[in-house]
């Protein structure tokens, strides 16, 4: 008899493992799917995720696809969308207060700072952000991943407040740390975001630089659409200030190739709905 309890507490724990690597195996997929544009996709593996990680009762786990949802939320450009984010990162809050881990609530606070910038709440309430983010940002030490997002989070908050240098040099410090834990789907995105900045600046050789490292970061990553949005950058700041004629002629042809790969991306996912 002992033998039999043993063996299905065994296959229960089995079980749970299998349940939480699925649940997180499609939380992983949906963020990469958020980071991509690609948000019906998202949003049904972020639902299946949740359905998964509540069977089991994965408390972490819940709290993070609840911060994904809110995420996701924010991104939509319907207003009804954003209101409906609101419960998403009460119920994130609410895990997290189970949640053994002590990081959950810090990694919350920078969604919550992102969501702020969304909702375009007025600039004292962003550098309010700004000082909760640095302030918490040395209990991220040991989740490198959190701790780039906290910076580039922090970075998107000067830039709405127009500090376009020290925004540019945040997003640098995020690329920095995401290329060191290789997160190949955000570094790109970093450098994008640097080179805008520099370029609002008037920091023009930085801003050609530093989108230079995005397409070359986005090409590893596989990521079209960053990769188009790269080459339009690049020509944008290349007709920054007085362009010589070798600078507009590469900033054409960067239009241009943007306009290719857009228009062959956008017919093989036109094929691939068929």
């Amino acid at each position: 008899m002992a033998l039999c309890a043993c063996s299905s507490a065994k296959n229960k724990a089995m079980f749970v493992t299998d349940i939480h690597s699925r649940a997180a195996k499609e939380y992983d997929e949906a963020n990469k799917e958020i980071s991509q544009g690609n948000f019906e996709e998202a949003e049904r593996l972020l639902e299946s995720s949740y359905n998964m990680a509540t069977s089991i009762d994965d408390i972490e786990l819940l709290s993070r696809i609840c911060i994904a949802k809110y995420n996701l939320k924010l991104l939509y450009s319907d207003e009804e969308e954003k209101k409906e984010a609101e419960k998403f990162l009460i119920e994130a809050k609410e895990y997290a207060f189970w949640s053994e881990n002590d990081e959950l609530l810090y990694i919350i606070s920078i969604f919550e700072a992102r969501g702020a910038i969304k909702l375009e709440k007025d600039s004292l309430t962003l550098k309010e952000y700004i000082t909760k983010l640095d302030k918490d940002r040395k209990k991220l030490s040991k989740s490198p991943f959190y701790l780039a997002m906290s910076y580039r989070t922090s970075a998107d908050l000067y830039f709405k407040t127009e500090d376009y240098s020290f925004a540019a040099t945040l997003y640098e410090k995020a690329a920095l740390i995401h290329t060191k834990n290789r997160d190949l789907d955000e570094i790109g995105l970093n450098w994008y975001y640097a080179a805008i900045s520099y370029s609002k600046a008037g920091e023009k050789e930085k801003g050609l630089e530093s989108i230079q490292n995005a397409l070359k970061y986005d090409k590893d990553a596989e990521n079209i659409s960053a990769i188009i949005a790269d080459y339009k950058a690049y020509s944008k700041i290349l007709l920054q200030g007085n362009a010589s004629t070798e600078e507009k002629s590469k900033a054409e042809s960067a239009k241009l190739r943007a306009e290719k790969i857009e228009n062959v991306y956008l017919e093989s996912a036109k094929e691939a709905t068929y």
